[in-house]
């Protein structure tokens, strides 16, 4: 168990390492254009992505979390407080760019507005995202 800790804590890459390509007008022009993007529909649920590759087809979703503390330990409830950074990737073809680099969104506005994993805790009491 410790060297599969050891092995993750090496393979672990932080967002503030990379390099991220800022938000801009056409990134979210074609983010709010309703008639080109459903932010209902997976990135391979969409027509032409369907029509190209066939119905059926999984959206790939990675997701990665680095723990950064626990504390408040009640053994009488069994809560714990976790503070922890989470993140998700997957590629969305319909918000495609010219840049190399990935871009990150680290608005709520703009991260609701979008197609996202449903991503939950099982059993969790209470949960909030802050940025």
């Amino acid at each position: 168990m410790w060297l599969l800790l050891q092995s993750l804590m090496w393979w672990t890459v932080r967002a503030e390492d990379l390099t991220f390509v800022p938000l801009n007008k056409e990134f979210l022009d074609r983010l709010r254009n309703e008639t080109y993007y459903n932010r209902y529909a997976t990135p391979t649920q969409y027509d032409e992505y369907v029509r190209e590759h066939g119905a059926g087809i999984p959206t790939n979703v990675s997701l990665s979390m680095f723990i950064e503390g626990m504390s408040s330990f009640s053994a009488q409830t069994m809560d714990y407080h976790l503070d922890m950074y989470f993140q998700q990737e997957w590629h969305d073809h319909r918000l495609a760019h010219n840049n190399s680099s990935p871009i990150l969104v680290k608005d709520k506005k703009v991260f609701g507005e979008m197609w996202h994993p449903d991503v939950y805790f099982a059993n969790a009491k209470s949960a909030s995202f802050q940025r």
